[in-house]
């Protein structure tokens, strides 16, 4: 029995010459001849995958089984695992089983759920001898997990910036990703692809408003999807809340500040400027003009500043209060004051107010025995130069003249408490019978 094409391996056959000796114990003869024996290659029986179908970075076991009638041959396996990694292996003298194992990182090409993996086997002998095999695993694609979304603040106010950061998992090492977020403010959705590897995010985000209109607040749920190379994705979401910040209204002016600026029935214009942090805001405002009239202002704003305007006649001479409320379309408010003098006399919250002017004012306050106040005044355009008013309805008595030489007379029956201001000039003023400044 010839076990093996010996001497010389690495031949497909080998010649051996077979030497016969006659010998009769006196005399002897030899002859030969020639044998060819030839190399039996080995016979793939079977090939095994403890899986047919595994996820991408596991592992699959493959289990080869040969056959080979030359007992004495040395084997290798020659295994392409059809990625792109191939092995050569050797066989321990004998053996005919033999087992083996590979890792599949990625399930390639990409853009597929899953892929088909070719595995070509080759059993070779020592003679030359070989055998080839294949098999076929399936690697399914394995979708990224995001584990952790975490905003550095939970509530911001509006035009500021939320900075979100996350972490996902992926069993696809080889996997290259894609976030998408929604910040759920109707902005365009931020993509961008992360570097093969990466597994985390930060990105930030300017909210400039808190959007609906007509809320002192709103939430804003950020979605956040990540999609690898193979179409697997996951969603998770997370929740920001944006205030709105009120207006401030930066400054107020009147046309009357003072003595002498404005008369009865003569326009008082106010105006100021506001600014607001919530840039797409718009906003809204009325004036009270201190006399029972509230009128809405003239708006003028971009971009979160403006100005507002209006305008307005009084009926009756005095010192008003002049009320501006500022309001954006999130219920924020802001509320600013300037005061309107108008030259002339009228009765405010009980108090006789009698306003002259720049020029030299002459005026004259009696007590009637009808119970009214009478007041001349050279400033009034009342026919006879004259005004009453019930006694009754007052509590007291403010005269305040301009820069002029002004005379002011109080009649000695008036008990009432006053106050008289001649302003700049060579004034004359004479109180009545109730305490007087």
């Amino acid at each position: 029995q010839y076990l093996d094409d010996d001497p010389t391996t690495g031949t497909v056959s080998d010649l051996l010459t077979i030497t016969a000796t006659v010998d009769d114990g006196t005399d002897s003869h030899t002859d030969t001849v020639g044998l060819t024996v030839n190399n039996v290659a080995p016979t793939i029986t079977g090939l095994g995958l403890d899986f047919s179908v595994i996820d991408e970075d596991d592992t699959v076991n493959l289990t080869i089984d040969f056959t080979d009638p030359g007992t004495l041959d040395v084997h290798t396996v020659d295994i392409d695992w059809g990625d792109g990694s191939t092995e050569i292996l050797a066989v321990t003298a004998g053996d005919r089983t033999f087992q083996t194992s590979h890792q599949y990182l990625d399930d390639d090409p990409t853009a597929t759920p899953s892929d088909d993996y070719q595995i070509d086997v080759t059993v070779s002998d020592d003679d030359g001898g070989s055998h080839s095999a294949g098999t076929t695993v399936t690697v399914n694609n394995v979708d990224p997990d995001v584990s952790l979304l975490v905003l550095a603040s939970l509530v911001i106010d509006e035009n500021d910036t939320a900075t979100l950061s996350g972490t996902f998992t992926d069993a696809g090492t080889l996997d290259e990703h894609t976030i998408e977020i929604n910040w759920g403010d109707g902005s365009t959705n931020d993509v961008f692809v992360l570097t093969v590897g990466e597994r985390s995010f930060e990105i930030s985000h300017q909210y400039l408003d808190d959007d609906p209109t007509a809320t002192p607040s709103d939430d804003y749920d950020i979605v956040i999807t990540v999609t690898d190379d193979d179409t697997g994705q996951d969603t998770d979401q997370t929740t920001i809340t944006v205030n709105n910040v009120p207006p401030v209204i930066e400054e107020i002016f009147s046309s009357a500040p003072g003595v002498g600026d404005a008369a009865e029935d003569e326009d008082v214009t106010v105006w100021g400027s506001f600014t607001d942090v919530g840039t797409l805001d718009t906003h809204d405002a009325e004036i009270d003009w201190g006399d029972g009239i509230v009128t809405a202002a003239v708006i003028v704003e971009a971009g979160g500043s403006g100005t507002f305007t209006g305008t307005h006649a009084y009926e009756y001479g005095g010192i008003y209060t002049v009320t501006v409320t500022l309001v954006d379309d999130d219920t924020g408010t802001d509320v600013a004051t300037a005061t309107a003098v108008i030259t002339g006399a009228g009765v405010h919250d009980g108090e006789l107010q009698i306003i002259g002017t720049y020029d030299d004012d002459r005026v004259k306050i009696n007590r009637q025995g009808n119970g009214l106040m009478k007041v001349h005044a050279s400033f009034l355009t009342d026919r006879g130069g004259h005004r009453t008013f019930s006694v009754d309805d007052l509590q007291g008595i403010v005269v305040l003249c301009g820069s002029g030489d002004d005379r002011v007379q109080i009649s000695g029956n008036i008990e009432l408490p006053a106050l008289i201001d001649g302003g700049a000039g060579n004034d004359h003023m004479k109180a009545g019978r109730g305490p007087t400044v």
